[in-house]
């Protein structure tokens, strides 16, 4: 089943999706996703767990004792310092403060680093508590991309690991898989901005008709195998990205 909830702004999904982490807890592991929306996402983490522990009367260093283990959902192959690594992003905006220094050593440098990330936590194949995508303008997430993204039926559907190529820089990206994706206990797919009214129309039709295995979309790909293994998948808007939806295509999918 996929479920559409429209919230007022980024904020109230930061909030939602923090009580998602909290809920997960210590022994949990959670796959980030990034992009601007999720930069937004990671700083309100920060504060929220800040204020936390003020309201506690707590020092205002944070401790992210109940937060699960983070990984990378892709990287892009660049230094650790370059603005346009996702891991480096994500550390110098949430986790330097709230992560533990496993977290910040999980920065995948080639597939075989990737995957030892992931052997050196998961007794067997991956399986994580809670995983955050978004759905680039293009239709990607991840850096799994429409038209190269590969289908069930393809070895490389199961590999934990893939290397890919974006059409845009920086072009060479590594990512989890999609069947690593798509067993995700929880799966929650943020889509924010009137920018990306588009393709989450597109995304929300492509899963009404039926493309089956298919389906142009990578997150229509995953979305479907969720369905398969009979787990839900959460897609989380703002209003900006849903006002202009057509009303029976949004109501379709809203609770």
């Amino acid at each position: 089943m996929v479920e559409l909830k429209v919230l007022d702004n980024v904020f109230e999904i930061s909030k939602m999706t923090f009580k998602r982490l909290t809920s997960v807890g210590p022994l949990g592991s959670a796959a980030l996703s990034f992009g601007s929306t999720y930069s937004r996402i990671f700083d309100d983490w920060k504060k929220i767990l800040s204020a936390e522990l003020l309201s506690d009367a707590l020092h205002n260093k944070a401790s992210c004792s109940h937060l699960p283990a983070f990984f990378p959902g892709d990287e892009r192959l660049v230094g650790f310092d370059n603005p346009d690594s996702n891991w480096g992003t994500a550390t110098r905006l949430f986790l330097s403060a709230c992560g533990n220094n496993k977290d910040r050593t999980r920065h995948p440098r080639s597939l075989s680093g990737y995957r030892k990330i992931l052997s050196d936590f998961f007794p067997g194949p991956p399986v994580f508590d809670i995983t955050f995508l978004g759905i680039g303008s293009d239709g990607h997430t991840a850096s799994l991309f429409p038209g190269s993204c590969p289908d069930e039926s393809s070895p490389d559907w199961r590999a934990p690991v893939l290397r890919t190529t974006a059409s845009f820089d920086p072009p060479e990206r590594l990512t989890l898989g999609p069947e690593v994706i798509a067993v995700s206990k929880q799966l929650i797919i943020i889509v924010t901005g009137e920018a990306k009214t588009s393709v989450l129309e597109n995304f929300l039709r492509e899963l009404q008709n039926d493309t089956g295995p298919k389906a142009a979309l990578p997150p229509v790909k995953i979305t479907r195998r969720r369905e398969a293994l009979s787990l839900n998948t959460l897609v989380l808007a703002d209003k900006e990205a849903t006002e202009k939806l057509p009303e029976g295509l949004k109501s379709g999918y809203s609770k």
